[in-house]
């Protein structure tokens, strides 16, 4: 399934009834996006071990230059 985002201006009555249709068609749904905090985010990255740990400046740098 493919996924599309719509911006749009809510307030504009012909673009809502438009948007309020495709979503009444039953062919398409409508998924809210929960946003995530800085923490959550940084979480999850911890436990998906994105985050690199390095002993010494140098050895940052080691890694930054090679």
């Amino acid at each position: 399934m493919a996924t599309i985002t719509l911006n749009y201006d809510a307030r504009n009555a012909t673009v809502r009834q438009l948007v309020e249709g495709l979503l009444s068609s039953g062919l398409f749904r409508l998924e809210k996006s929960k946003k995530m905090s800085e923490i959550e985010m940084a979480l999850k990255e911890v436990k998906e071990g994105k985050i690199n740990t390095y002993n010494s400046v140098d050895d940052l740098l080691k890694k930054i230059n090679s």
